[in-house]
């Protein structure tokens, strides 16, 4: 199959493309229904438009009590509602920080009219709450949870739910988020600015923070802001809750988990008078696969004797001391736990020699225990003594531990190891804003100090001279209990790092063009590296609404701070000669917003330079005086561009919504590993995904939503094995030689297509919706072939060893249900 192209290679798949293709028309089916079978009725449209900015406004709540219709205002201020019939109705007009609006229209047929809603006079103790998100368009992706709530097989939440947006894919089920191309170990999570090593549970089936206490996510891929350091590749930023109106709540009960969260506002009394003085939210989650996990053995063919137990939990109360003073704590954690102990009789299956196994791979036993868990606080001082001027002062911990203890039974040895890494993080931010010369020209200011505290311990397995097959009578396994061929050695790993920090930006705007210029600084005590990402951003919006803009910039993170890094290799925390890895990232975007659609196209170009790949350095040592094991000498290109077409539609709209993409992506890259024979010679990335169409759909009708969401992607590429090694001590074992050149095809294209039937019903205390779902409904009908065959007891003979077949990980045919209720 050539590279980029959608070439069926299957057989049985071009006997079954005519069912295919009727499940692709029956989901365009479900996006164009709204369109030509709607009857006709009557609707008021218009715009939104704030006083304070002039410009429309988003979010804007539109209700008329008569008929006891709402809906909000889109992205660009548009707003639409059906009337039952002609008359005279009352619309009320609200928004955050504005005072409410209400007028009264007689309709007699549709009618466009626009709402100007004006600012709220203060007086007193009236307090300013959460001021208006100032983000770029560019490069950004943003999700709020009523978005991602619309995903079908998204279980409500926030990772996979990003899936289906352009340029944002994963590898497999479970795999972690792969953006424009770019390393995953690249990318930057927070959670309220405090930074989270791994957002997803184990196995990546929900995140560590229910999507019901988020607010909205931005996935800068490319080109973010100033304000974000600590990464190379792409930033995901989510933001809690930052008003609440009314107390309340919500739970969802699903197949394979339970969330729920509580709120409400914090009202004083003082003079008669009823004071907003802040707010407050609980919320959390507990993963209940292990008490299913005979259903799941039954679908996965898997003999395991327990599946993962999960959950989280997130607080937040922010309290307003005066109309210029605030003061926040929001503290979050999360908990896992992972246990492989199979029955005899599931070993004895699931360790069986099959037809084709490798002879020296007999593992008759495993006892695996993982354990990890987080814990996260801050605590913000907001001062903000008008619109001109706020500052915000953050103190933040995340405590995290991760624990791993395996024994193995391999051959005729045991083998104990454990690990335990703890890399814990103490921080202190402080960000400035000031609008200076006119209300548009803001100039911000952040300061910024880490204090990296990793610890590490256990029993690691250390080989004392090469295992070689054939020679002195080993044709079987090695014996991990020989002390002359291996030795259990404990070792131990501190690393207190620190990190100073700061960006400056400032953005001007005048009419409709806006440039704002930026740096980054930071400095690694450990390795006294310093590293400065200048960053900037042109635009341009014209009358029309078509917003053109262009940014770019270069990122950086330290090896020695990441997490990710630390918990898989912890003396690289130690070792100062690393350098950062760095990109350069550079992206044009156009965005054309109409009163319920938008268009937006991207074309990007990211160059990563300086990054990290395994290496044995021959004459440099780290801390302990063993070899390096790393080099920064790769290099890669990623390019590429996306499509986004959205329909948008609030909670309580009804007809049709979702949104539909097409990305084509390039990855390549250059290691310049010393002992690799292609090390100065480009080639595809493992990541590299060229094409992706993403599609999610959805249609309301009174009390009822039917949604699908189609994904049609080419796949990953993979490694070519040209042939054996002979079997040279003939001891009936043939081993693969693989492609001097990695990544040179690819498996079978992916295919899929997700279900959702939802149905809502008011009642007095709130409402209550029941879901079901059809995960990957084309299982039983497509099934690529995602996995290179190699049986080790023939020699290569092209056509016959190795194939390509499909993996048994392929997610089968899975339903979901599950029940959500409000109050």
């Amino acid at each position: 199959m050539k590279r980029g192209h959608f070439k069926m290679t299957k057989i049985y798949y071009l006997k079954q493309k005519k069912e295919i293709l009727v499940f692709i028309i029956a989901w365009i089916l479900i996006l164009s229904s709204g369109i030509f079978s709607a009857p006709e009725k009557i609707t008021v449209s218009g715009t939104i438009t704030s006083e304070v900015t002039d410009k429309p406004l988003e979010f804007a709540t539109i209700a008329i009590i008569e008929s006891r219709l709402k809906t909000k205002s889109d992205e660009n201020g548009a707003y639409t509602l059906e009337i039952p019939k002609p008359g005279t109705y009352t619309f009320v007009i609200s928004a955050e920080n504005l005072k409410p609006l209400q007028e009264v229209l007689e309709i007699k047929t549709s009618t466009v009219h626009d709402f100007l809603i004006s600012a709220i006079h203060v007086t007193g103790k009236s307090l300013t709450v959460r001021s208006t998100r100032d983000l770029q368009q560019v490069s950004r992706t943003t999700m709020n949870a009523k978005e991602i709530k619309q995903v079908p097989a998204g279980f409500n939440d926030i990772v996979r739910s990003l899936a289906s947006m352009p340029g944002i894919t994963s590898r497999g089920f479970f795999g972690s988020l792969v953006i424009r191309g770019a390393d995953p170990d690249g990318n930057y999570y927070s959670i309220d600015n405090i930074p989270i090593m791994d957002p997803r549970h184990f196995l990546g089936l929900h995140t560590i923070i229910s999507s019901d206490a988020i607010s909205e996510v931005d996935v800068f891929s490319s080109a973010a802001p100033a304000s974000f350091g600590f990464t190379n590749a792409a930033v995901i930023s989510m933001n809690t809750l930052d008003e609440v109106k009314k107390t309340g709540g919500s739970a969802d009960i699903g197949l394979i988990s339970a969330n729920a969260i509580i709120k409400g506002p914090i009202i004083s009394v003082e003079n008669n008078e009823k004071i907003n003085r802040g707010y407050w939210f609980i919320s959390g989650r507990v993963g209940y696969l292990s008490v299913l996990f005979p259903i799941f053995n039954t679908i996965l063919k898997s003999p395991v004797s327990q599946l993962p137990e999960y959950y989280d939990y997130q607080g937040k109360i922010k309290y307003y001391l005066n109309e210029k003073n605030s003061i926040r704590l929001f503290v979050m954690g999360t908990g896992d736990k992972f246990l492989f102990n199979p029955s005899p009789a599931a070993q004895a299956e699931l360790f069986k020699v099959h037809e084709g196994d490798d002879p020296l791979n007999t593992m008759k036993g495993v006892d695996v225990q993982y354990s990890l868990s987080s814990h996260n606080q801050g605590v913000y001082y907001e001062f903000k003594p008008g619109d001109f001027f706020s500052n915000t002062l953050m103190v933040f911990s995340s405590f995290n531990d991760q624990i791993y203890n395996m024994k193995m039974t391999y051959g005729s040895g045991t083998a104990d190891i454990s690990k335990k890494t703890l890399p814990n993080i103490y921080g202190l931010k402080d960000d400035l804003s000031v609008k200076w010369i006119n209300n548009d020209t803001v100039f911000k200011l952040g300061l910024e100090y880490y204090y990296f505290d990793f610890k590490s311990s256990g029993i690691d397995i250390v080989p004392l001279k090469p295992w070689i097959p054939g020679i002195s009578g080993q044709t079987g396994p090695p014996n991990f209990s020989d002390p002359a061929q291996y030795e259990l050695r404990p070792y131990d790993k501190f690393a207190k790092n620190e990190v100073i920090g700061g960006y400056a930006e400032n953005k001007f705007k005048f009419g409709g063009f806006v440039f704002m210029p930026g740096i980054r600084l930071d400095y690694l005590q450990l390795s006294k590296e310093l590293i400065w990402d200048p960053r900037g951003l042109i635009s341009y919006e014209f009358d029309s609404g078509t917003l053109v803009s262009i940014a770019g910039g270069k990122y950086s993170q330290f090896m020695q701070s990441n997490m990710s890094y630390f918990d898989r290799n912890p003396v690289i925390a130690v070792t100062p000669d690393y350098l950062s890895e760095k990109a350069l990232h550079s992206v044009f975007g156009v965005e054309q917003k109409f009163k319920q659609f938008s268009i937006k196209g991207e074309v990007y170009y990211n160059y990563f330079y300086d990054t990290s790949y395994a290496y044995r350095s021959p004459d440099k040592v780290d801390a302990n005086g063993d070899p390096l094991t790393f080099i920064n000498s790769g290099v890669a290109n990623n390019y590429g561009f996306e499509i986004l077409l959205k329909k948008f539609a609030s909670e309580d709209e009804q007809g049709l919504f979702g949104w539909i993409s097409y990305t084509w992506t390039q990855a390549k890259l250059k290691t310049g590993v010393p002992n690799q024979s292609y090390k100065d010679k480009y080639i595809d990335s493992q990541r590299e995904e060229v094409h992706s169409v993403k599609g999610v759909a959805g249609y309301r009708f009174g009390a009822h939503t039917i949604s699908g969401k189609l994904a049609v992607s080419s796949s990953f590429p993979y490694t070519t094995i040209t042939g054996d090694d002979g079997d040279p001590f003939q001891i009936g074992r043939y081993a693969p030689v693989y492609n001097s050149t990695p990544n040179t095809r690819w498996f079978d294209p992916s295919i899929s297509l997700d279900l959702r039937y939802s149905w809502t019903k008011p009642v007095k205390w709130g409402e209550i919706s029941f879901y079901i779902e059809a995960l990957n409904v084309l299982g039983a009908i497509y099934k690529p072939r995602d996995t290179l065959k190699w049986r080790y007891d023939k020699p290569y003979q092209e056509g016959v060893n190795p194939t390509l077949t499909i993996s048994n990980q392929v997610m089968p045919f899975v339903p979901n249900f599950g029940v959500e209720i409000k109050f």
